[in-house]
């Protein structure tokens, strides 16, 4: 209770999926969050350099033990500003039962709509407002 609302828990959640469930014993499933970094339909771990399985069902690990949200990257995108590839998003969304916040390749205000449509709890948008190709205001519209 040091001002941290959420853990975000990457590889070590791959490594030791024990973990998720004894945070949100000891904190509440609202506050554990599981990172779900993709390629190629497999989760990525070690800085995206090796991969492990199946994002979706390590997703579906990650909330039987105890996330209460996930965030998935699509690290095939991440960072190129070319926007969002909607499906493996929308199987992770109908997969799991739990809020999924998306990250790579979130460029533009469509993308934010695409997303809010699919289901998502949210979206990151990183380099993109960061170079301008999209507002704060316009992401905030979109989403609404």
């Amino acid at each position: 209770d040091a001002g941290v609302d959420r853990v975000i828990l990457g590889t070590h959640a791959v490594e030791h999926p024990e973990a998720l469930r004894w945070l949100a014993t000891e904190y509440g499933a609202e506050r554990v969050m599981a990172g779900v970094d993709a390629r190629g339909g497999e989760i990525a771990v070690a800085g995206w350099r090796e991969t492990r399985g199946n994002y979706l069902r390590w997703a579906e690990v990650f909330v039987e033990q105890g996330a209460g949200a996930l965030l998935y990257t699509n690290v095939s995108v991440e960072g190129l500003q070319q926007g969002i590839d909607p499906e493996p998003v929308r199987a992770l969304i109908e997969a799991v039962p739990c809020p999924i916040v998306v990250a790579g390749g979130v460029t533009t205000v469509e993308d934010v709509r695409v997303l809010r449509e699919l289901g998502a709890a949210g979206a990151v948008l990183g380099s993109a407002l960061y170079s301008g190709r999209i507002t704060l205001a316009g992401a905030l519209e979109a989403a609404a």
